[in-house]
């Protein structure tokens, strides 16, 4: 009825709530399925309640991966479309906590509120490939060390020093490649468009030199290459 029905926006709306409710109250319907369904009602205006019930409920029932990592981002799609910011911050902060453990990022929070009290340079909890050293200059910091300075790589931003690891922190993500790159691209994009731009920086480098050591890297480079490069001219402050 929704696809192929002459049907306004409203009356649409109101079907996909229906079908909704109907997913909360089964327990039969395979990932596919459920794939299927929040492809096609993610594109009305659909209650939250109803919405963000019926993917816990899907992720009540799946015991897949890519169905786990599909529902953190059709909650993200949903909150983006509905330009919920404080909502948004709270997941990808809850996110940023996890440093890059798949097992984490999809062990998924349900009771997670809307937070305006965030501070997206706390970098406390991070594991990354650069040493950040936030307010500063590359000026400022050689006043205060010992030279030479051997680093190869150092980024000057705004209101950050970036330098590179001599020794990197070690990732496991053999099994979970694919899903790291697509979670990768929506956590940036997300903080794009929170306007967290120093963050979406850092993150886009440390993820870019996670993704190098990945097998689909090594298959289509230039793919990753104009996707990262393009994310961190775009963020770049």
């Amino acid at each position: 009825m929704i696809v192929f029905g002459s049907y306004s926006d409203s009356e649409k709306s109101k079907f996909a709530n229906e079908i909704l409710t109907n997913i909360i109250a089964r327990n039969d319907l395979k990932d596919s399925e459920f794939m299927q369904i929040f492809t096609l009602v993610s594109k009305y205006d659909v209650n939250e309640n109803l919405y963000i019930g019926a993917l816990e409920k899907w992720y009540s029932i799946t015991n897949n991966d890519n169905s786990k990592a599909n529902i953190l981002f059709f909650r993200y799609a949903y909150y983006i479309k509905n330009n919920n910011k404080d909502m948004l911050k709270a997941l990808v902060y809850e996110d940023l906590k996890k440093a890059n453990n798949i097992s984490s990022l999809l062990d998924l929070n349900f009771d997670l509120k809307a937070d305006t009290l965030i501070d997206f340079r706390n970098y406390n909890f991070g594991s990354y490939s650069f040493s950040l050293y936030k307010d500063t200059t590359l000026y400022r910091h050689l006043a205060t060390m010992t030279l030479p300075f051997n680093q190869t790589k150092v980024v000057e931003l705004e209101n950050m020093l970036m330098i590179e690891k001599a020794t990197k922190p070690t990732n496991n993500m053999a099994t979970y490649e694919n899903i790291f790159s697509k979670y990768s691209a929506n956590r940036l994009y997300v903080l794009n468009f929170l306007g967290e731009k120093e963050r979406a920086f850092v993150e886009a480098m440390n993820d870019y030199d996670i993704i190098k050591t990945f097998e689909m890297y090594k298959k289509s480079p230039a793919m990753f290459d104009d996707t990262y490069t393009g994310i961190l001219k775009k963020t770049k402050v």
